[in-house]
């Protein structure tokens, strides 16, 4: 038909080279096309077709099937080859982008694109971040080697140097004997993760670990708060102190417990002292102070007696002393009370008489000088201005010279006392 038309001019060859272009073009493999010629065939025979087109068709596109044992450039893209799913995929080292060509993977903290494939970063434990740049994952960190690595659990081996986030737990750190431990201001919790330590006086946990309360002089208490400890008291600047010896500076205005024992308290001199009930006992410790008549010790504080106007007697109980009955006892002329201790009037020499007051007892007179005063005897001296009743004997005054002698209607008997009325 073609030499029918002599428009056309068909040559000798045209068949031959109309021929393979409409073999390629169908679909037939390049390689049957090419296997025995050279590139003159390519150049004659293929015509109309680009050197540049002609290597397209014959390489294999990315993701298409390719061939084992092939040529190593068989894939279109240079930066890809045959893999061992026997097809065109991108090399180690690069990524297939979303144009549709493989371009080199990035480096970590090097600027990456977000949609990207997922192992567009370099580093297979990085990732694409927010920031847009190569970035170790959540749970890996970046070693000073380089390369990220996984982060370390809590309780194991750590390196000195590295990153502060090699520690898989946020809240630990690399501590001095290189181990992932919590840092300072959390605690390890039983769940096996570090949490916050626990303010003074917030709710806390029975069984956690003894460091879980943030004040170090705090422990979680038996209503489950974190409670300033035993030997520590709550200072008004917040932390738990020290609990103050005896006879130490305390604090004025600070917790009733600063003291460390118990039975002290902030005296007004600041310093930590026996309350009023107590006293301070000789083995260094406040002790209750003991009742009227019960057993005391010998060599112990002068006021271990509950009672101030009492002491530790000879006989190792508490007594009243001795010169109380003076300043506290019933004064003379004062309502005393029947059947009370015979010395409840102030003045030895007094008594409680029938009227129920202390009077002078009945060898002695009241002084002017408002105490009782013995008696004085037939003969001797007497004061003027005293009590009618000076002398001993009750027949007998103190006379002009100031002796006691016998009144005027009496006369001394030779027995030594007066004898009444005189013989007529």
């Amino acid at each position: 038909m073609a030499h029918e038309n002599t428009d056309l001019k068909v040559k000798a060859n045209s068949r031959r080279a109309i021929g393979p272009s409409w073999a390629l073009f169908n679909g037939a493999s390049m390689k049957s096309i090419l296997e025995s010629t050279n590139i003159t065939f390519i150049k004659f025979y293929l015509r109309n077709v680009d050197v540049k087109i002609l290597y397209v068709f014959l390489e294999i596109a990315l993701n298409s099937a390719c061939e084992a044992g092939q040529s190593a450039d068989q894939c279109a893209d240079s930066l890809a080859e045959c893999g061992s799913g026997l097809t065109c995929i991108c090399k180690a080292d690069n990524f297939e982008h979303t144009n549709g060509a493989c371009a080199s993977k990035i480096a970590l903290n090097s600027a990456c694109e977000a949609g990207q494939s997922a192992d567009q970063c370099a580093d297979s434990l990085a990732e694409c971040g927010s920031g847009l740049t190569c970035e170790c994952k959540a749970v890996n960190f970046e070693h000073t080697n380089g390369p990220c690595a996984a982060k370390i659990a809590l309780n194991s081996a750590c390196e000195a140097g590295q990153s502060a986030d090699q520690c898989a737990d946020s809240l630990a750190e690399c501590g001095s004997g290189l181990t992932c431990i919590c840092k300072a201001v959390n605690f390890e919790h039983t769940n096996g993760a570090c949490a916050s330590k626990i303010a003074l006086n917030s709710a806390c946990e029975a069984g956690q670990s003894a460091d879980q309360c943030a004040d170090s002089l705090a422990e979680c208490g038996s209503g489950l708060t974190c409670e300033c400890k035993a030997v520590n008291f709550e200072h008004t600047n917040g932390p738990c102190a020290a609990k103050i010896a005896l006879n130490s500076a305390c604090e004025a205005g600070q917790s009733a417990d600063q003291c460390a024992d118990s039975l002290a308290e902030c005296g007004s001199g600041l310093t930590c002292i026996c309350k009023a009930v107590n006293f301070e006992h000789t083995n260094g410790a406040c002790a209750s102070k003991i009742a009227l008549n019960s057993a005391c010790e010998a060599g112990q504080s002068a006021d271990q007696c509950a009672d101030s106007l009492a002491e530790c007697g000879s006989g190792l109980t508490c007594i009243c002393k001795a010169i109380v009955y003076v300043f506290l006892e019933i004064a003379l002329n004062s309502a005393c009370e029947a059947e009370q201790s015979a010395d409840q009037c102030a003045d030895s020499l007094a008594a409680c008489g029938s009227g129920l007051t202390c009077i002078c007892k009945a060898v002695n007179f009241e002084h002017t000088n408002g105490a009782c005063a013995s008696k004085i005897a037939l003969n001797s001296a007497c004061e003027a201005g005293q009590s009618a009743d000076q002398c001993a004997d009750s027949l007998a005054e103190c006379s002009s010279g100031l002796t006691c002698e016998c009144k005027a209607v009496n006369f001394e008997h030779t027995n030594g006392a007066c004898a009444a009325s005189k013989i007529v």
